[in-house]
């Protein structure tokens, strides 16, 4: 134990010397603050301030535990393996519990303290109103054991996974697919039934026994479900918090008996013996070797960052896999084809336009440079004669190839519902295109954000800083609109003109960071070509 402890000190000490840990806290406080003084505010309009308030802190809290979960525990042991430092601590006598516990007890004293900082005004609810203290405590519970599941889960994935990227992948993978399957199971069953061939009791039973109790047991379920209703009146102790604090009890068993036998091979640099099928699939070696481009540097970073053609023709096939489901959901609900194909395709468009296209754009501005950095070959890049503006060109251009397939998908699922769409344009031209611009100034930011954080953060990865860009940009905008509100507080709601100069003000401001943030990633591109 007292191994452990000094790993446990060690941690603290150094999170304690570092301003940024601090900062962000005072600033999420600051923003529960700025929340809070709002809602007062809102006490005018609304009959239950305190509720809205609520859902807003709780939500926020339930998707910073899920992102930790995915991130900040995930690289906990395969940080270590990446600097080629956990045989040396192996070496020094430290034991897999001490090692499990040293790295995964301070990531998760500093998320139980970035969310019970927050409890305190969270209790001023009740008075705004609408909320009760029962409801608080079993938010809080629920919380908590979320916290445990998602924390052991990103454990579990950096002890499987020798690189950071593979281990918060895996960690994405395994609570998606633990919250989805249970539901696709269900969808196929109801189908199954719908065509005859099982009865219908059997999915009845499924839902009754299977997928209701399974729900019930996780966060969201009961977050979004249960706790969040304005009749809540359970109690904090459910199977939610039992199963969630056992699976996580487990999980983290699980981490310590295979530790050293998954580790080894990782140190032992075997790991890429066992790659998984799609990894050997991307990465198998063609017969006839591919030509190096006239454009040298765009080839590279195609090819690295953007992981070049098979991942262009994966990423096409998997569109167009998401279109058919999505036809194929609405011909059995009873719609005609075309109706089907417009169906698709708009449903592919929203989830290109706000979801996908701005993931793909903040993760690739957090691999850009950060392999580079990695490797410590960023200054050896800079020893060519090109000018630092012509070599960042040069990779941006090769990484933005990439994004053909989400960009050529968009504007083809745009076609079927054009019609319908300039319609609205010309129905509110002004309002549309000055939220479009809104919404992709919001997004720019967040790919500026990404990049600076992944060449600042020596410990990040992609997803991390793609993580914590759109974070800030979205944290950022949302302080900027309360702020806003408050100072507009009493006028005029229906003002269309005050409306689009709002707008005008917050896409002005977006573009303003995210061009100091340009001149700062310069600063420290030229920083760490000097370092290296």
């Amino acid at each position: 134990m007292n191994k452990t402890f000094a790993l446990l000190i060690r941690s603290l000490r150094t999170e304690s010397r570092d301003i940024k840990i601090h900062l962000f806290r005072a600033g999420l406080a600051s923003l529960i603050v700025l929340i809070l003084y709002f809602g007062h505010e809102l006490q005018r309009q609304v009959t239950a301030p305190g509720m809205i308030l609520f859902k807003w802190m709780t939500v926020a809290n339930w998707i910073f535990i899920t992102v930790s979960g995915v991130t900040l525990f995930a690289v906990s042991i395969s940080e270590e393996t990446e600097h080629e430092t956990l045989g040396l601590l192996r070496m020094a006598n430290i034991g897999p519990l001490s090692l499990l516990l040293g790295k995964w007890l301070p990531r998760m004293l500093m998320a139980f303290v970035l969310v019970s900082v927050q409890f305190p005004f969270t209790l001023l609810t009740v008075t705004l109103g609408g909320v009760s203290w029962d409801q608080i405590w079993a938010t809080y519970l629920m919380l908590l054991a979320h916290l445990v599941l998602v924390g052991n889960v990103g454990l579990l994935a950096s002890v499987l996974k020798p690189t950071s990227v593979q281990a918060c992948t895996l960690a994405l993978a395994i609570l998606l697919i633990g919250r989805i399957l249970p539901f696709l199971v269900l969808a196929i069953l109801y189908l199954g039934a719908f065509k005859g061939m099982w009865g219908q009791s059997v999915a009845d039973w499924y839902y009754a026994n299977v997928a209701l109790p399974i729900n019930s047991c996780t966060s969201s379920g009961r977050l979004f479900g249960e706790i969040l209703s304005t009749s809540f009146r359970g109690s904090p102790w459910t199977n939610q918090v039992a199963s969630n604090l056992a699976l996580g009890a487990g999980l983290f068993c699980i981490s310590w008996l295979i530790f050293d036998r998954v580790t080894m091979r990782h140190i032992g640099g075997s790991a890429t013996a066992s790659r998984s099928l799609i990894s050997r699939i991307m990465t198998r070696k063609s017969r006839v070797s591919s030509t190096v481009w006239d454009w040298a540097l765009g080839w590279k970073d195609f090819r690295q960052v953007a992981r070049g053609l098979k991942f262009m023709y994966l990423k096409f096939g998997l569109y167009a896999l998401f279109f058919a489901v999505v036809v194929y959901i609405s011909r059995i609900s009873g719609e005609n084809f075309q109706d089907s194909v417009r169906n698709g395709a708009m449903t592919l468009m929203v989830v290109i336009w706000f979801f996908l296209l701005p993931l793909e754009m903040c993760l690739l501005g957090g691999r850009l440079f950060r392999l580079e950095i990695k490797d410590q070959t960023w200054s050896t890049l800079l020893t060519l004669p090109l000018s630092l503006r012509e070599l960042v060109q040069s990779k941006l251009g090769g990484a933005v190839l990439g994004l053909i397939p989400t960009i050529t998908v968009l504007g083809l699922s745009l076609l079927p519902n054009a019609s319908e769409i300039a319609r609205e344009l010309t129905r509110d031209s002004e309002g549309m295109l000055m939220g479009i611009a809104y919404f992709f100034s919001g997004v720019i930011l967040a790919a500026y954000l990404s990049t600076y954080f992944s060449i600042v953060w020596n410990w990040a990865v992609p997803m991390i800083s793609a993580a914590s860009g759109i974070a800030m940009a979205f944290f950022g905008n949302l302080v900027a609109w309360i702020v806003i509100m408050i100072m507009l507080m009493g006028a005029s709601g229906g003002d269309k003109y005050l409306g689009i100069m709002l707008l005008l003000m917050m896409i002005t401001g977006n573009l303003v960071v995210a061009f100091i943030t340009h001149f700062a990633i310069g600063q420290q591109l030229i920083a760490k070509g000097a370092e290296s």
